[in-house]
């Protein structure tokens, strides 16, 4: 092909391009068809047309001006989708979760296509994700509310039970002795002789206290008293035979048993409803307050290490762990109970198991779980120094 054929097909080209954009401008008007249409029957024709010049100018400056028009048709097209999935946001019609997700889709199908609508998207982005944000607290602090209430609510009704169960328990614990001519027996002595009264008291009732089956409700009970009645009350169960008290700290236990039994039958229906109304109010946490409560919870843990490692020496392991190898042998030596995890030294100083568990539970849901030993350990405070803690 010459020269002169050559400007020939490029003039047809230009020719061709010129009567398909006329006659496209003109359906276009009359409403035949729509923008993105004219476009696309360009790009076909641009395709599809065998006469024309591919290697014309015009034919080339087409190319560019359809890929042009088509991406901004693209964008247009992806920020009309990200509309629509707003409006359904905005409408609730789908979560946040759902939102997330299909806008995660929406992104992958226009890498693909090479657009980007960041600009765009950027601002209603955060505000969608400031409006999750309040939403998500006002929803923490709702049930969190909603926790204080049926708190409140259960003292009110523990309170009412520890009432009704002491209106079957009313009166004291001891008759006053009344000498001949009618007089009590409460003479107030100089303060040396209370001050021995008050040393006399406190002996009393560490024995009483120290004794086997002793109610702990019964030593309660006694601290509500005044002082000249706990006084009487634990003297005269100290004069007491050992089988004589013992039987009446049996009759005791069962006298305040049998009447929390009737508070408890008497406030059965409430007491089901609120057991009710706690089981569901757990069961409706929200996840973000577990995770609240865990990163609480975390964080709890990391002030405890950073005061531990401001500890200049490390501490002692020896003791610690004999009270979980050998208590036996440190309850024999040292007057401690095999059954407690606290040993006592003759200087009465107190250890524990480096294996005692920390839990943390938020809303009765374990969240963190650690030992006193993982603890030490992870601040590089565990030797063999002679120092305690």
């Amino acid at each position: 092909m010459d020269e002169t054929d050559v400007k020939e097909w490029a003039q047809r080209t230009r020719q061709a391009i010129s009567d398909k954009k006329k006659e496209l401008e003109k359906r276009k008007k009359l409403g035949e068809i729509s923008e993105k249409e004219y476009w696309d029957e360009l790009y076909d024709f641009y395709l599809n047309d065998k006469t024309l010049d591919h290697n014309s100018e015009d034919y080339i400056s087409l190319g560019d001006d359809i890929e042009i028009a088509r991406h901004d048709m693209n964008v247009d097209d992806a920020k009309q989708e990200f509309d629509d999935l707003k409006q359904l946001y905005d409408n609730a019609e789908i979560t946040y979760e759902e939102f997330i997700s299909r806008y995660a889709d929406l992104q992958k199908k226009w890498s693909e296509n090479s657009i980007n609508i960041s600009e765009y998207t950027s601002a209603e982005l955060k505000k969608v994700d400031d409006e999750e944000k309040k939403r998500l607290e006002k929803k923490i602090a709702d049930w969190e509310e909603e926790g204080r209430k049926l708190a409140q609510e259960r003292d009110d009704l523990e309170k009412r039970k520890k009432d009704i169960a002491d209106s079957y328990t009313s009166g004291s614990l001891y008759s006053s002795v009344t000498e001949k001519g009618g007089k009590e027996r409460r003479v107030f002595d100089d303060l040396s002789k209370r001050t021995n009264e008050i040393k006399k008291y406190n002996e009393n009732i560490k024995k009483l206290a120290n004794m086997e089956n002793v109610p702990p409700d019964l030593l309660e009970e006694i601290k509500s008293m005044s002082f000249d009645e706990r006084a009487a009350v634990v003297e005269e169960l100290l004069k007491m035979s050992d089988v004589s008290r013992q039987n009446y700290f049996s009759d005791y236990t069962d006298y305040k048993k049998a009447a929390a039994e009737m508070a408890d039958y008497e406030l059965k229906g409430e007491q089901e409803t609120l057991d009710k109304k706690e089981e569901l109010h757990l069961q409706s946490k929200p996840e973000e307050a577990y995770a609240a409560g865990k990163a609480d919870a975390e964080a709890y843990m990391k002030g405890i290490n950073e005061i531990l490692k401001k500890i200049p020496f490390p501490i002692e392991t020896d003791i610690y762990e004999k009270t979980v190898s050998a208590p036996e042998k440190y309850t024999k030596d040292n007057g401690g109970n095999p059954a407690d995890s606290t040993v006592k030294s003759s200087e009465n100083d107190k250890y524990i198991s480096l294996k005692q568990p920390l839990v943390f539970n938020i809303a009765g849901v374990e969240v963190l779980k650690t030992t006193i030993r993982d603890i030490l350990s992870g601040n590089g405070l565990l030797g063999r120094a002679n120092s305690k803690l």
